[in-house]
């Protein structure tokens, strides 16, 4: 019997007693007729149940049927009785009363059959009703109808639309009902599903209009909304406050903190934390294991790397995604242990035909070439739950909710970084290192990684990545000191300090305030004085200084503010290039676009400010010879020579025969007995400063390239040089930027030994964790997580823990032992009870 009907029965019922109980009082007031006329009314009453209960086909109606004539019975009996003015009516009618309770209490015996109607629209969101509509078809209380409705795709730029229908790719198993034959406002369900929220407010799809939410409501008692996606966590603002659910009765959740995302927009009894159907399906596949042929016959004694590529990569990065998806199959072409399982969005082609039409070619024959050449298998079917559990692993974008379905199952989640195939680990770079014996420490300047360089060899290793930052962005460090066993470095580009442990191999963050530009160069150069270091800002607003001992900051925004207010039409920031010297206790700053040096006693923490030269001079390095200062400038200019204690300033730049600066001639100077080097950073030519006389000349090098020369357009590095120091009283490193070469220079001998550092040693290093507030767990691609080194890993089952992966999205998704469907079919059921 369906709830409605019951409903009604039991309502009837109730108004019998009300009608009993009404009788005594109109005998009392003498309205012997007006009593009359209820008794037929019971009877009538009576009778209507009793047809509406054989109709019904309840089992033990008989019994039933016999309650209600003997109800009926007695009630004619009061009725002829009642001719007899002075019959005492009160013990029959205490006796149909008692009749009543005992037909109420049998009639609410009767078993209830609810109706239940799940309205898929796209089959590929089938999976996220299915594990319900089973809990319910298999329950003998429930009658169970799939109707696949029709939505309309819309088309761009047009008022027209395509209309959809793809109740036939629903499984074989699930018997479908036509939405043409379902009569809504007839069979009133109990209980409608929808895995379509968005009626008419969603751009590219739109169900039919007969099947928007506010239409549905007028059919049922339970509306109930079945997310399509799973998070890890987090729900977009988007899917928070859709006008739909003033229509939906009830919203499955995935876990409480999915739950409390839509707090503040929607009623929190209208939220159920039941978990997802989407998981049950991909378990119940998963533990079936079921492979197709074509599967077999591929993967037989492989792993099956599931490869997501997605419609927002290609609208994000176009001809850069599909150099991605050629490295990816470039790789699995050379293994014999796995075979790639490629998935891409079903809508792509499409995509790129109407958007991207220069693409669609090159895409189209990339495809080709996958399946001719049998790089693997292309997934084009609808189930994806089917793919996800015949796969081992996973690789691709962040993006995509399919992740999740491998989180759940504790699949490895390996995420591609679209930037990796243009890295070049051979190609060294760095500003500056630290020099311990024959190994030079240092941050990459090319991307992020930590690593030495054995000055001797010219071998490179590549040590470790710092923690939170950018994988391939250049320059996120410049400076690093190192002081034990710790590394600290000055950030760059970076968001952070870092300081990295050479012992533990950890890297530990320092968080300084972060300034108003987050994109330019904070700072460049870096010096220890006593427990602290010093940071020199180039757009910060602040001299920085931190305490080693606390790890505190400490910041002297009066430093810049000084000399910002002597700038005159010039461009803000650029406030210290690398201009920066200690003496003592005074930390002496040249300015970038003005002729002020800045004068810092780190123990007063008073300011002095010196000018030297011109008023337009800027200053780009500094050196210091015991007694004056030699300052290189900040693009065109002259060398000068400074005393700080005399303030006598002489000016140099009778440049060698042959000069050319090339619009910014110096890098760097460094300082011997009696002269000064300058290293070019465009000028044609390394130049010695006697510092008596100011003679400048020309320092010749054995090498076997000029200045400025590159061996290939890969050295793109602008500056003729990436990094130039001295190691002792005699000898100089410098990186050169012609083709990543270390040079190692006697200035005794006057010679140089130019070793290649293109020798590139890295230790695989795969670390799988949070990524994020929507990635509970998984690895990053990067400099030392290559797309091998995973595929290596899962071969070896080497740092892959299926159960911690597993135990993390437990945190964000209830019910993960597959039971969410019949969980969210019974807590609804429940509430059917409830209402009853």
């Amino acid at each position: 019997m369906r709830k409605k009907v019951l409903t009604t029965l039991i309502s009837l019922t109730k108004s019998l007693q009300d009608a009993v109980s009404h009788l005594e009082i109109l005998l009392r007031m003498g309205r012997h007729t007006d009593a009359l006329e209820i008794l037929k009314g019971c009877q009538e009453g009576a009778i209507n149940i009793g047809t509406t209960i054989e109709q019904q086909s309840v089992p033990n109606a008989s019994q039933i049927i016999k309650r209600l004539e003997n109800f009926c019975e007695s009630v004619y009996q009061v009725y002829i009785n009642l001719e007899n003015r002075d019959y005492q009516a009160h013990g029959a009618l205490i006796n149909l009363s008692s009749q009543l309770q005992e037909i109420e209490f049998v009639i609410k015996e009767i078993k209830v059959k609810y109706e239940v109607v799940f309205l898929p629209y796209k089959a590929s969101m089938w999976d996220s009703m299915e594990s319900v509509w089973k809990a319910a078809n298999e329950d003998p209380n429930c009658n169970c109808y799939v109707i696949p409705i029709p939505y309309f795709e819309r088309i761009k730029d047009s008022e027209n639309s395509l209309v959809k229908y793809e109740g036939m790719e629903l499984p074989s198993y699930v018997t479908k009902t036509s939405f043409e034959q379902y009569d809504f406002n007839q069979k009133m369900p109990d209980i409608i599903y929808i895995h379509n929220p968005y009626d008419q407010y969603n751009n590219v799809t739109s169900v039919h209009p007969a099947f928007y939410s506010s239409v549905l409501k007028k059919y049922t008692e339970m509306l109930v909304y079945i997310p399509y996606y799973v998070t890890g966590g987090s729900v977009s603002t988007s899917l928070l406050s859709l006008p739909s659910y003033q229509n939906i009765d009830k919203i499955i959740t995935q876990s409480n903190s999915s739950t409390e995302f839509f707090g503040n927009y929607v009623s929190k009894d209208k939220l159920v934390a039941l978990g997802s159907p989407k998981i049950d399906k991909v378990l119940s596949l998963s533990n079936e294991r079921e492979r197709k042929s074509e599967m077999d016959e591929m993967t037989k004694g492989k792993k099956v790397i599931f490869y997501n590529t997605s419609l927002s990569s290609i609208y994000q990065y176009k001809e850069k995604s599909l150099q991605k998806m050629k490295l990816v199959f470039s790789i699995f072409e050379k293994r014999e242990n796995e075979v790639l399982f490629w998935r891409p969005h079903p809508l792509v082609k499409a995509t790129l035909q109407s958007t991207f039409p220069e693409l669609y070619k090159e895409y189209s024959e990339l495809e080709q070439e996958f399946i001719i050449n049998k790089i693997g298998i292309l997934d084009t079917s609808a189930d994806i739950s089917q793919a996800v559990a015949y796969s081992d692993a996973y690789i691709g974008e962040e993006g995509s909710s399919v992740i999740h379905l491998f989180g759940v199952l504790g699949k490895p989640i390996f995420l591609l970084n679209i930037d990796t195939f243009g890295v070049d680990e051979s190609r060294t770079g760095f500003v500056d290192a630290c020099v311990e014996g024959d190994l030079m420490w240092f941050s990459h300047i090319h991307f992020n990684a930590i690593c030495n360089l054995n000055i001797r060899t010219g071998e490179v290793e590549i040590v470790d990545t710092i923690i939170d930052e950018a994988l391939f962005n250049e320059r996120l460090y410049h400076d690093n000191v190192k002081i034990g066993n710790k590394l600290y470095f000055a950030p760059s580009r970076a968001r952070e300090m870092t300081i990295y442990d050479l012992e533990t191999r950890l890297s530990l963050k320092g968080v300084y305030e972060d300034g108003p530009d987050n994109i330019r160069t904070r700072f460049t150069r870096m010096v220890q004085h006593g427990n602290f270091l010093y940071m020199l800002p180039l757009n910060y607003s602040a001299l920085v200084r931190y305490d080693m001992y606390n790890g505190t900051f400490k910041y002297y925004p009066e430093v810049v503010d000084k000399v910002k207010a002597l700038y005159s039409n010039k461009i803000d920031g650029l406030y210290f290039m690398n201009a920066f010297i200690i003496e003592g206790d005074l930390l002496l700053m040249a300015a970038a676009q003005t002729n002020v040096i800045l004068e810092f006693n780190m123990i007063t923490e008073n300011i002095n400010l010196y000018r030297v030269g011109k008023s337009e001079n800027g200053f780009y390095g500094m050196e210091y010879d015991g007694e004056n200062y030699w300052i290189i400038p900040n693009g065109e200019g002259s060398i000068m020579k400074w005393n700080r204690k005399t303030g006598h300033a002489l000016e140099f730049n009778s440049y060698p025969e042959g000069f050319l600066s090339g619009g910014h001639g110096f890098y760097n100077i460094l300082p011997f007995e009696g002269y000064m080097l300058m290293f070019p950073k465009y000028g044609n030519m390394i130049v010695k400063i006697d510092t008596d006389t100011g003679i400048m000349s020309e320092y010749p090098l054995s090498l076997p390239y000029k200045e400025g020369e590159r061996e290939s357009e890969r050295h793109d590095w602008q500056n003729n040089y990436y990094y130039a120091k001295k190691i002792n009283d005699t000898e100089i490193i410098a990186l050169t930027a012609y083709n990543s070469s270390l040079i190692r220079i006697d200035t005794v001998k006057n010679q140089a030994v130019v070793t290649k550092t293109d020798n590139v040693k890295r230790k695989s290093k795969l670390v799988f964790k949070s990524c994020g507030d929507n990635l509970p767990y998984a690895c990053r691609e990067g400099i030392l997580s290559t797309i091998e080194d995973f595929l290596n890993a899962l071969n070896d089952d080497w740092g892959i823990n299926s159960e911690k992966q597993k135990k993390a999205y437990e945190a964000v998704i209830s019910n993960m032992d597959g039971t969410s469907g019949l969980k969210i079919h019974q807590y609804m059921i429940d509430q059917m009870v409830d209402h009853t």
